[in-house]
């Protein structure tokens, strides 16, 4: 069965495109967070854009924190939580409009990219170069867990190495509780099965499609998101599956 499920996104052929607006040429993150609507943050502002994808426009723009390298984003009502490449982790609270910073166990040697909801108490978070704490380097590449309640991380699963192979997204899927990471360098898309934590299906992506992806993320209904950042001569992208 698990592979009738690997087999329902055919990542060459999108379901529908959008070319982005200038605001998020440099699109890291993504995440679903309404009807139409996915929050987005590029690689170079504390802005969290909200992009209505049936409109094809910006309807909103929220500045949580100060300019940085933001990798990942994910929602869950009220809070935002926005990650930079170096592990800082910021919790915006959009009743409150108010910005908490989280402390995490990681380094800019880590160079994490990418955040989803694991459940509703937890994260993941790939990292995209070394795989211990405080940058340290391990012999595979790492995804760690952060409990929201106790404020814990932990290792949750450990990828084998291979050449080039870098993490740059990653999102959970919500009809089959398998988690999605993109290598972008790889052009790749693995699947981890949570039970037994390994690899169960390795997608190839096609460069013309895949300039740069970065961003993942499910709507509840298991449409999948895939965002590109601007590559030379195109507009940003986001893709369906």
């Amino acid at each position: 069965p698990d592979m009738v499920f690997a087999m329902n996104y055919n990542f060459n052929s999108p379901k529908k495109e959008w070319e982005l607006p200038m605001e998020l040429d440099e699109i890291s993150g993504l995440s679903y967070y309404g009807k139409n609507l996915l929050a987005c943050v590029n690689d170079e502002e504390g802005k969290i854009f909200i992009y209505n994808y049936k409109k094809k426009k910006i309807m909103k723009t929220i500045v949580f924190g100060n300019d940085g390298d933001y990798e990942g984003i994910t929602y869950q009502e009220p809070n935002f939580y926005i990650l930079k490449s170096n592990g800082k982790l910021s919790r915006y609270n959009e009743s409150t409009k108010l910005t908490e910073k989280i402390k995490l166990p990681f380094g800019s040697k880590n160079n994490i990219e990418g955040l989803c909801l694991e459940n509703e108490h937890s994260l993941l978070l790939p990292l995209k170069q070394n795989g211990g704490y405080y940058g340290e380097k391990t012999p595979f590449k790492a995804i760690y867990r952060y409990d929201l309640i106790n404020q814990k991380t932990e290792l949750a699963y450990k990828i084998p190495k291979k050449k080039k192979l870098g993490f740059s997204g990653i999102a959970k899927n919500p009809k089959t509780g398998k988690v999605l990471i993109i290598s972008h360098r790889t052009s790749e898309i693995y699947q981890v099965d949570q039970k037994t934590k390994d690899v169960d299906y390795v997608w190839e992506l096609k460069r013309k499609l895949f300039a740069q992806p970065e961003g993942i993320c499910f709507a509840p209904d298991g449409k999948l998101f895939i965002s590109n950042e601007r590559s030379d001569n195109e507009s940003a992208t986001i893709l369906e599956f």
